[in-house]
């Protein structure tokens, strides 16, 4: 639910209602077994190898625990590398549009839950210690709430908002503002607006009495790169000039102060600016 909000695109839809029935009926079954069948009952159920109504059903819910797990897991991965191809046209925030965060989540999560039911169902030994299977499962959903609240609480995300209805009107009618790069240049060099780490297209447009669509493509047709990349680039030259000010002035400056003082919300969104910008087609200078 959370990747399904953070992820969103375009207009905001409800998070679809069956994909609750599943996981409804499997909470349901795991807490009628859990209030019903005697916990050594259910823990020989597991182990023996003997069959039973009981074991086939606690070994089926397992299953499709595992098998939803995996499935779910799976499309939110592919939920945020749509969510990144677009966001790029979006916002020029690095580090909070790539949600890192979230894949390593999505990623831990079904690994370390899912192999000590595999275990249990494969009879491997080493999950038939009561202990194991809570180290397995319990901790990482504990590590993994943190994780997850504190990069909520710390609003480690971008939201693309829905495109308004005064936009889509621009759009069709073709009432905004046209763009030539000396206007567009010049916007950025004078206003500098790309200082502000959570800079994005929408206030581009906003500034240039324009729309993000047409911008968008104005920028890649023009430039041969998305928003994000050249946002980042005027970011890497005031970098550069802040250095050379720096040395001139023989002030002691730690590179981070820099690169936040450039326009960047840390080092490390520095750090993949100036990778990507090795691959960049056409020069802003």
């Amino acid at each position: 639910m959370i990747t399904y909000i953070i992820t969103g695109v375009g207009d905001r839809k409800h998070f679809p209602t069956y994909h609750f029935i599943l996981p409804a009926c499997l909470t349901v079954t795991i807490h009628v077994i859990a209030f019903t069948v005697p916990f050594q009952q259910r823990w020989n159920a597991i182990y023996d190898n003997g069959v039973s109504l009981t074991s086939a059903i606690i070994d089926s819910t397992y299953i499709i625990c595992i098998l939803l797990s995996i499935l779910y897991s799976g499309l939110s991965l592919l939920r945020i590398k749509s969510y990144k191809r677009q966001v790029t046209n979006y916002s020029a925030d690095i580090y909070r549009m790539s949600l890192d965060w979230l894949s390593f989540i999505i990623i831990f999560r079904v690994l370390l839950q899912t192999l000590p039911i595999a275990g249990l169902i494969l009879g491997i030994e080493l999950f038939n210690k009561l202990g194991v299977i809570w180290t397995f499962t319990t901790l990482p959903a504990v590590f993994t709430q943190i994780v997850l609240c504190l990069n909520i609480l710390s609003e480690n995300y971008v939201i693309i908002e829905p495109i308004t209805a005064k936009e889509k009107e621009m759009t069709t009618s073709g009432n905004y503002a046209q763009l030539e790069r000396q206007r567009v240049e010049k916007y950025l060099e004078n206003e500098k607006p790309y200082l502000n780490p959570e800079f994005k297209i929408t206030d581009m447009a906003k500034d240039l009495f324009s729309n993000r669509t047409y911008i968008s493509a104005f920028i890649n047709r023009e430039y041969g790169m998305n928003f994000n990349r050249f946002i980042n680039n005027y970011r890497l030259k005031e970098v550069e000039r802040l250095q050379s000010e720096a040395i001139q002035r023989k002030q002691k400056i730690s590179s981070t102060e820099i690169v936040i003082h450039a326009g960047f919300s840390n080092y490390r969104s520095y750090f993949r600016a100036k990778k990507m910008a090795k691959n960049d087609p056409v020069s802003i200078d």
